[in-house]
């Protein structure tokens, strides 16, 4: 139920898409109860319904359909810059995995400026190879960031950087986030 900001993230990578053509948009509803019609407009966005097999499953669903040589995830409640994609395809390089600057937002009032996060899959895009068979424990309803990147990043992968925000996270923007469920101590669902 992330159309509100998921339509708008699509509009922008899929007006990126268009210089970067062999860029695959993967998008993975897990469940909503909302008029997602919207989708049928963007013709070239891979669309998969999951659901409610909760965020692990629908993460496992987009690389398992993937087929680049690059993946980076991005949450439906968040937006990217206009050069996400060209930034990630010019600085990653030979390296396993790119790391890149974020702006985190709670509502209208931006929180702080981050230079890496590296608790969440979203500050990152890697290499498939890095990836390979390695996939989100579907047992985890939260952290399962955390697990998966303990998975496939140490101390012999390579790491790439830029300090080019390229990322916005809207922290507890939605009211039906995970995060915003834990803060407020309601139920996951």
């Amino acid at each position: 139920n992330t159309s509100k900001w998921c339509e708008p993230l699509i509009k922008k990578l899929t007006i990126q898409q268009k210089t970067y053509k062999e860029t695959e948009i993967i998008l993975i509803d897990d469940g909503s109860t909302e008029d997602i019609s919207w989708v049928k407009r963007y013709k070239n966005i891979i669309f998969k319904q999951n659901n409610h097999r909760g965020v692990s499953a629908a993460r496992n669903t987009g690389l398992d359909k993937a087929t680049g040589d690059v993946i980076s995830f991005i949450d439906s409640d968040d937006s990217v810059s206009d050069d996400y994609i060209k930034t990630i395809l010019e600085r990653i390089g030979d390296a396993d995995y790119l790391t890149f600057r974020y702006q985190a937002i709670n509502g209208h009032t931006i929180r702080f400026i981050g230079m890496f996060h590296v608790w969440a899959v979203w500050g990152y895009a890697f290499k498939r190879s890095l990836i390979g068979d390695t996939r989100f424990d579907e047992s985890l309803m939260y952290g399962e960031d955390i697990d998966w990147l303990r998975k496939i990043i140490d101390c012999n992968t390579s790491n790439a950087r830029t300090m080019k925000k390229i990322y916005q996270y809207n922290y507890m923007v939605n009211p039906d986030s995970i995060n915003s469920r834990l803060f407020n101590n309601k139920p996951i669902i």
